[in-house]
């Protein structure tokens, strides 16, 4: 169930039919059937790339009890955008943390930040294929995790502060350009972390899906597998899918898609695109923040020095923020 609903979809209302009485549209009604739009089987984005998209539905006027019919918004489809998502969590006795973060743009914009990750790895490793070792920031971090891995083992402070650097100044010099959200929920150590998980992944789709839909353009959503898997790929996880499939029988998910096709997220090979290992370096260092400041300590890796990036986080007051800016806001959650 999408919990967090866009500003503008919330205030949605309408007008019935018989008694003109204007009410709140209920979003959170649920269909036994999907809303997304239907796809014909022979679809073919180059000969056949048309779909049906549902104009209207009927919902029950509050007052008279009559059915009426509801308008959908609908967008003609002028284009997609690639994004690549991975997570961080944190579990402790103070409170849990989970963190979904996606880099993306156009085709050409993703070629070119994979070009120049590339460039950047092979910088610091060049007798080794950059695309044979990958940026795990949790590895990175840990003296105890660096030994076992056959890359990060040889290096020293210096190498290890000097390459993290590099990584914030690429991701900050292309954040005007890029597409980078980071969706992050903060609660009790009670809390259920799948539940964290659930919701921060719902909110940052239906944020993502609603800011590129009403402009006309379907976002194309790749995420990090959990773990690795047998075949190539790519595969979707039972708990995303369940999450996904769900919010597309909500009322909301039509005000959401604006009737565009938005397929299932899928989940390939961990950090098997370079836009994944940025994802983890961004979801690392949201996560590390609020787990610095969850405990009192220092903030070691400053989210300002990832430049613009779409955040949205859960306020003090349980309120759902939403900003694009420099720097995440922690006084909104911290004291």
């Amino acid at each position: 169930m999408i919990k967090f609903a866009p500003p503008d979809i919330a205030s949605a209302r309408s007008i019935c039919e018989k008694c003109k009485a204007e009410f709140p549209v209920p979003l959170d009604l649920s269909y036994q059937h999907s809303l997304a739009p239907v796809i014909p089987r022979d679809f073919d984005e180059r000969t056949n790339n048309k779909f049906w998209q549902s104009q209207s539905t009927e919902i029950q006027c509050p007052v008279c009890s009559a059915k009426t019919p509801l308008k959908l918004p609908t967008k003609s489809e002028m284009g997609k955008v690639l994004f690549f998502g991975d997570d961080a969590a944190r579990k402790s006795e103070i409170g849990n943390i989970f963190c979904f973060s996606l880099v993306g743009g156009n085709k050409p914009f993703v070629d070119r930040i994979e070009q120049e990750l590339n460039s950047l790895k092979s910088r610091f490793e060049p007798d080794l294929d950059p695309e044979s070792w990958h940026i795990h920031m949790k590895i990175l971090h840990s003296g105890d995790q660096r030994k076992k891995n056959l890359v990060f083992q040889s290096w020293e402070r210096l190498k290890i502060e000097s390459f993290v650097a590099e990584v914030f100044e690429l991701i900050r010099r292309n954040s005007a350009d890029a597409f980078i959200f980071s969706v992050s929920f903060a609660s009790d150590s009670k809390s259920s972390l799948a539940e964290l998980k659930r919701d921060c992944y719902l909110a940052l789709i239906a944020d993502l899906i609603y800011g590129f839909s009403k402009l006309g353009f379907t976002p194309i959503l790749h995420f990090d597998a959990e773990k690795e898997f047998i075949g190539l790929g790519p595969i979707i996880h039972g708990w995303a899918r369940d999450a996904f499939q769900g919010s597309q029988r909500q009322l909301i998910y039509s005000y959401i898609s604006h009737g565009l096709p938005v397929p299932e997220p899928l989940f390939l090979r961990p950090a098997s695109h370079p836009c994944l290992e940025l994802a983890d370096f961004v979801s690392f260092v949201i996560a590390r923040g609020h787990h610095c400041k969850m405990n009192g300590l220092p903030i070691d890796y400053e989210s300002e020095r990832l430049g613009i990036v779409f955040y949205s986080w859960l306020r003090r007051d349980g309120h759902y923020g939403r900003d694009r800016q420099i720097g995440f806001p922690w006084s909104e959650i911290y004291d």
